[in-house]
């Protein structure tokens, strides 16, 4: 069987946290994010949507599950920020997060995959 969007999330937050413990605040933010990008995805594909865009994604998670009362919108915030610290962390050099940022997105990303579950299930 292929692997769900949200074990992917799960294996992307335990990979964050492998890079963070290895003092790569910068990557580790990536796979932060994108455990939470994966769990939006199984959110929206569970409706039948799909994007290209992370823009798409995340407007679309408010649409369709905020709104409705289905997610939190802290959840909403927690994706627009680990977008922009992703970005920051990607294309910026000056741009380190710190560890304890990183940290703190890695647990609101579990958070939001134990919602999404709740919801999905």
């Amino acid at each position: 069987m292929p692997e769900s969007r949200l074990d992917k999330a799960e294996r992307s937050f335990s990979c964050a946290e492998d890079i963070l413990d290895k003092g790569h605040a910068d990557f580790a933010v990536s796979r932060a994010y994108y455990g939470s990008f994966y769990v939006a995805e199984a959110l929206l594909g569970s409706v039948g949507l799909q994007f290209r865009r992370h823009g798409a994604v995340l407007s679309h998670v408010a649409t369709e599950f905020v709104r409705t009362g289905l997610i939190e919108r802290r959840f909403h915030a927690h994706l627009i920020n680990g977008f922009q610290l992703r970005q920051d962390a990607d294309y910026r050099l000056d741009a380190v997060p710190r560890p304890e940022t990183v940290a703190a997105l890695i647990v609101e990303g579990r958070a939001f995959l134990a919602a999404a579950r709740s919801v999905l299930l």
